[in-house]
Formats: C-alpha cells, structure tokens, sequence
C-alpha cells in the first residue's frame, strides 16, 4: 500500500495524474456536465458537506455491494444484462445506449460476478483492476500488466 501512495505522490507531485482518494464519503448528488462531473459530497463521519468537479470517479464502495442511487437517474440510459445488474465493459465501465464522451464514462467495482465471474470481489485483484480503469481513464497504457502467472491471466 506503500508503494501505491508513494507512486500516486510522485505523479501528483510532477501534475501526470491528479489523483485524490476520499474515503468515508457519500456522493449525494452527480450531474454530468462539459468535462465531467460535478458531485455534492457528504463525509460519513464528520458529515462536512461539499461540492467538487471530476473529470472521473471510481466508486470504492467496500466489499457490499452498493449502487449509488444517483444511478437511478440514468437508468434509461443505461444497458442491463438482467433486471438489476448493469451490463460493465471489460475495463469496468458501464455501459450506455449510446456513446459517450471520453470524460464522461463511469466504472464500477461491485456487483459484477454476472459480467467478471467470481473474482470479480477478490480483493486479491483490486491492483489489476485499477490498473485497467487508470488505463482507460487516461487512455494510457503506461504501466505493465506481467502476463507470465502460470495461475493466473488477466
């Protein structure tokens, strides 16, 4: 864990790639608008409310499942595979009915074991499957997925 934060330091620091892990935060409200999302954000501890603009946003939302209800708002525009579980691309990105924006795709990390199969909640994989949504995001291939696991392939 280390490692990460020291990477996400070093890029932050250099402005490669703006990165800020909020934890312990509800999204109440999101809207998309020109480049991204504006989000009104509630802290579960200390409740502090506030706004802010992203030009991505991956929902960490624990190990039970959670589908934020501002999802509810675009339902028609969503793809489903059956009632209740959205259809996910291979990078995590939901999909729409129609194409969108680069800066407007949105990625989820739960509720996938229809779309991912059953390691889709091993945590195990959580730096793979970051790695695929960094990539997507910054249309980037920029670090190395090591395919040479003679268990494994991702």
């Amino acid at each position: 864990m280390h490692n990460i934060y020291e990477l996400l330091y070093h890029r932050t620091s250099i402005n490669e790639i703006p990165v800020t892990i909020q934890s312990s935060t509800e999204i109440v409200e999101a809207k998309e608008d020109e480049g991204g999302y504006s989000l009104y954000c509630k802290h579960g501890q200390t409740e502090e409310e506030w706004n802010v603009h992203a030009k991505a946003v991956v929902f960490a939302t624990g190990y039970k499942p959670n589908i934020p209800t501002f999802l509810e708002s675009l339902q028609d525009e969503l793809i489903y595979e059956a009632e209740g579980l959205h259809k996910v691309s291979r990078d995590y990105r939901l999909v729409f009915k129609s194409e969108r924006d680069v800066n407007s795709n949105l990625y989820m990390l739960t509720n996938l074991e229809h779309s991912h199969g059953t390691s889709a909640t091993n945590l195990a994989l959580s730096v793979t499957r970051n790695l695929e949504i960094i990539q997507s995001i910054t249309e980037q291939h920029s670090y190395k997925t090591d395919r040479s696991s003679p268990f494994q392939q991702f």
